[in-house]
């Protein structure tokens, strides 16, 4: 759950400097990752927000309920799963700042999303590809950019995730 904590201060870093209110998009590789990093953005603990996504991950109706609880967090989740209809339900509150923030794979990042209104993109796992991540940020520095978009890398010291942000640093695939 450290990698969680750090999302969750990442979160507060961000209330702080920008503002409670601020668009974020968190971008997460695996589907725990995703509910639980969902959960966490949602202000669930990040011991009890691992657990519930590893869970999820595994059992549908725990996964629907991760999704409800993100939800009533205010924080959209979005991935391979996720049905066109909702993912644009979910675009569309979080536009019109129902939802504040949505935690995505970065596979869908080439379905057509526009995110300009995002002021703060969290990388809590990195895309393997330079394409995905690429694509991930051009959500985000799309044409009627009118603000300063923030991006934060969450990698542990020494291990994988390091190397890949590394990598794409250089515009390398991992």
């Amino acid at each position: 759950p450290l990698k969680l904590q750090l999302l969750s201060e990442v979160v507060d870093e961000i209330d702080e400097n920008i503002g409670k209110r601020a668009p974020i998009a968190v971008w997460c590789s695996r589907t725990r990752e995703l509910l639980a990093a969902g959960l966490v953005c949602a202000g669930v603990p990040a011991e009890e927000a691992q657990e519930a996504g590893t869970i999820g991950a595994a059992n549908d109706e725990r996964y629907r309920e991760c999704l409800v609880r993100a939800r009533n967090g205010r924080v959209g989740i979005i991935h391979g799963r996720t049905q066109t209809r909702e993912r644009d339900h979910i675009q569309a509150d979080w536009k019109a700042g129902l939802i504040r923030t949505v935690v995505a794979h970065p596979g869908v990042a080439g379905a057509g999303l526009n995110w300009q209104h995002v002021e703060a993109t969290v990388y809590f796992s990195q895309p393997l590809g330079t394409i995905a991540r690429q694509q991930s940020e051009d959500r985000v520095h799309r044409h009627g950019l009118k603000h300063t978009a923030l991006y934060y890398a969450l990698v542990m010291e020494e291990g994988a995730a390091l190397a890949v942000a590394l990598a794409h640093a250089r515009q390398a695939n991992a």
